[in-house]
């Protein structure tokens, strides 16, 4: 009890350090996916208004501010129009705020701009480089009532004096487009700002924002004055959503990125989580007080198991010490035999030794339980071939269980003695060998008290096999001495004979 309490404690712990990892890495993810949706947003922006700026450039530095209302003036901007396809148009304004090109026509209407940023922010400040437009919808062309971002730079005269404005259309629609698929979730927001804090376009489009001003936000009012890049979380003045927001500035260009990914949603999933692991937690605490009954079974099943492993290796020591009380080697094969059933419990053991290089089998010991008695007069002696060789010729065990030995590409079903023979219910053999790895014979064994021959029945088996071989090996040494011994002795009292006689004839 004192253990399935500590259990309970470690795992309530284990679940509360969980659910509270959990959430904290849910934030991090969050925070990690922002900043690199961030830096990909931040490389896309730069890459987009890069390539409007190049064009911009390009055509100022081909086109006299004399040619602007020329055709060549439109071939210029028809060569750029096609090389930025998120534009609109690309069109010149003369001195006086008109319509001078466009990439879309050679012969623009004359479109008066002269009020509109793009031609007063240029006219009223020489040293302006690259103006970005607060959004609008466009008033001519194809862009006409469509929301677009107007890019512009100046064109001046050769002694400076104001000449124009270059300007690209850029299509609102192809940022959203973009942003759309960088955004995650449903409450997610991506979105690009002026450096004053106009929206220029943002994912969810929502047509309210475009144009809202936002300086006076947490971003402009105290993280873009501290950092040009970083994380925050806050809710936004735009629709009250909690989110954890990457922000940064594009570089060399006047505006602010930002991605924004919803607390809200993201620790949804981590409460989801947070119950899961709750229940799992439960639900582990039950199985921790089944598992330690079972563990308990299991462990008394094992000691069990232990000792009678234990009974085993005792007894294999048993065996060994009465092999060598054996004066020969048929009481020993008749020890063996019994023994071995007793050691491995099933119903037939045999053990034969090899007197043929065929590996035919001479049958010494045979023993078997009251359910063969019909059996125990069963005396044909086996010639040595099929699945029997296996074992004699390769010296290595075969446990087979009965489906197995009849499917055995050796097997002879007892050859002739099909009808005769005791059947079989599983195989266990192992041979006997010297010790130069001659093979001896081999013992087997049939019908399992219970279940199939097991690895550790064969390892017992394999033991017996090898005290069985070197016992026979010492009997058939010592069979072997005393038939010298006793040769030797005729010898000597024949030649004690043949001296007498000897001794007579010479009298």
């Amino acid at each position: 009890m004192i253990a399935i309490l500590v259990l309970i404690l470690s795992v309530s712990g284990l679940v509360g350090v969980h659910v509270v990892t959990d959430r904290e890495e849910t934030i991090r993810d969050a925070t990690t996916d922002a900043v690199n949706l961030r830096e990909s947003l931040i490389e896309h922006t730069r890459q987009t208004f890069a390539t409007i700026d190049l064009a911009l450039l390009s055509i100022i530095g081909q086109v006299t501010p004399s040619q602007l209302g020329r055709e060549d003036g439109y071939h210029a901007l028809l060569v750029r129009q096609s090389v930025i396809g998120p534009t609109f148009a690309l069109f010149i304004l003369d001195a006086g705020g008109r319509l001078a090109a466009s990439s879309r026509t050679p012969d623009p209407e004359p479109v008066d701009f002269s009020t509109e940023a793009v031609f007063t922010a240029h006219r009223d400040d020489p040293s302006l480089g690259l103006f970005i437009e607060p959004p609008r919808r466009g008033r001519v062309g194809y862009a006409k009532d469509k929301w677009i971002v107007t890019v512009s730079r100046r064109i001046n005269h050769v002694d400076g004096s104001f000449a124009g404005a270059i300007a690209a259309a850029l299509s609102i629609e192809y940022l959203t487009t973009f942003y759309d698929a960088l955004r995650r979730g449903q409450e997610g927001v991506v979105g690009l700002m002026t450096a004053g804090g106009a929206v220029i376009a943002r994912s969810p489009f929502n047509q309210d924002y475009i144009g809202r001003v936002l300086s006076d936000s947490r971003l402009f009012r105290e993280m873009l004055p501290s950092a040009g890049s970083g994380v925050y979380r806050a809710r936004y003045v735009t629709d009250n959503v909690d989110r954890i927001t990457a922000y940064g500035r594009v570089p060399k260009y006047p505006l602010v990125v930002y991605v924004g990914i919803s607390a809200t949603e993201r620790l949804a999933l981590w409460r989801e989580h947070a119950a899961i692991t709750g229940v799992s937690g439960l639900l582990t605490l039950l199985m921790l007080i089944g598992l330690a009954v079972l563990i308990a079974r299991i462990v008394g099943e094992r000691r069990r198991e232990q000792q009678a492993r234990v009974g085993q290796l005792t007894k294999l020591t048993e065996i060994s010490e009465s092999l060598v009380e054996c004066s020969d080697v048929e009481s020993a094969m008749r020890l063996v035999v019994d023994k071995a059933r007793e050691l491995v419990p099933c119903h037939q053991a045999v053990v034969s030794l090899t007197e043929h290089p065929s590996m035919a089998q001479v049958i010494h010991s045979v023993s078997l339980s009251d359910k063969y008695a019909a059996w125990k007069d069963y005396d044909e002696k086996p010639d040595g071939s099929g699945i029997y060789q296996n074992v004699c010729r390769t010296s290595r065990p075969i446990r087979l269980t009965q489906a197995e030995l009849e499917a055995h590409a050796d097997w002879r079903g007892f050859g002739a003695a099909r009808e005769r023979h005791p059947p079989m219910r599983g195989w266990l053999a192992v041979p006997l060998t010297a010790d130069d790895g001659t093979n001896l014979g081999l013992i087997q064994l049939s019908d399992r008290t219970s279940g199939d021959f097991t690895a550790e029945d064969q390892a017992l088996l394999v033991e017996l096999a090898h005290v069985t071989g070197g016992s026979i090996q010492r009997l058939r040494m010592a069979d072997d001495l005393r038939s010298a011994a006793a040769t030797a002795e005729r010898l000597r009292i024949d030649a004690e004979a043949a001296r007498r006689s000897e001794a007579v004839l010479r009298r």
